[in-house]
């Protein structure tokens, strides 16, 4: 859980010039291990970390792009399918639950509801 936090203090590191993760664990005083994790959870956060590879191993850089910078996707409709995706799943886990059918509207308007309810719970008080 702590690795979340400190993950992005890599970014800094490999922002200006590529470096290998021996290089980045010397600069970081951190182990082998735990910058692979960063380096994930980085990606997994929208992070560009190019890795390159070389006769001593790899190198990664971190790409910073201006935020204006439109991404370029293969797939335009990418957003749709994943949003189409998670909605499916909580359709079908309702749907457990409840023991009946719901529509992908129903299970929308559902997890709108316990979202409220989260951000604002005095509201929902009985």
């Amino acid at each position: 859980m702590d690795h979340r936090k400190f993950a992005e203090i890599i970014l800094p590191v490999i922002k200006n010039q590529p470096k290998s993760i021996a290089e980045i664990c010397e600069k970081l005083g951190k182990t082998k291990t735990t910058i692979d994790t960063y380096i994930r959870i980085c990606r997994n956060r929208g992070h560009k970390i190019k890795m390159t590879k070389r006769k001593g191993g790899s190198t990664y850089h971190y790409i910073d792009k201006p935020i204006l910078e439109a991404e370029t996707y293969k797939d335009i409709n990418h957003i749709d399918n994943k949003l189409s995706g998670k909605t499916k799943a909580i359709q079908k886990t309702l749907m457990d639950r409840l023991g009946f059918s719901i529509s992908t509207q129903q299970a929308l308007l559902y997890g709108l509801h316990l979202a409220d309810q989260k951000l604002n719970p005095d509201e929902f008080n009985d």
